[in-house]
């Protein structure tokens, strides 16, 4: 019967000690389990348990102590794998916005670069310039005009 009740408990682990002590009428029972899983991930699935009771007392509750102890590690186990996966759905969901926003960036630039006319082109000849509304005489916003590539040197403004 000993075994039919720690086999359950033995197929999530790769081994399980058992630790026996005695002191006086009084016996302690240690079981430690090592987990299939390694890692941080798996600390609490090697949560040992301990009980100290009178012989009787082992015999007639040692059973339901331990399908309750199987049953707290199963879903311990199943909390990890969950918790695991979504952890890893999450890296991979991230991944795929990074390289999409990094492609998106990428076109933008070249499409900015490719629309703006460089600096310092203007029509020749054509009659003269005509002043719009603000006063301006043939003038374009400031922000439509953005170089196509960088100067040469680039002066140092604090120094």
């Amino acid at each position: 019967m000993f075994f039919q009740i720690m086999q359950p408990l033995l197929k999530g682990c790769l081994s399980l000690t058992l630790v026996l002590t005695a002191e006086g009428e009084l016996i302690s029972v240690t079981v430690l389990p090592k987990p299939q899983q390694s890692g941080e991930d798996a600390a609490a699935l090697s949560t040992p348990l301990s009980l100290t009771g009178t012989a009787a007392e082992l015999d007639e509750q040692f059973a339901g102590i331990i399908g309750k102890y199987d049953a707290a590690r199963t879903d311990l186990a199943e909390q990890l794998e969950t918790t695991t996966a979504v952890i890893e759905a999450a890296k991979a969901a991230s991944s795929t916005k990074a390289t999409t926003a990094l492609k998106k960036a990428g076109s933008k630039a070249d499409t900015t670069a490719s629309v703006i006319a460089p600096s310092g082109s203007s029509e020749e000849g054509g009659g003269e310039d005509e002043e719009d509304e603000s006063g301006t005489a043939g003038a374009a916003p400031a922000a439509a005009v953005i170089p196509a590539a960088p100067s040469a040197e680039i002066p140092n403004l604090f120094g």
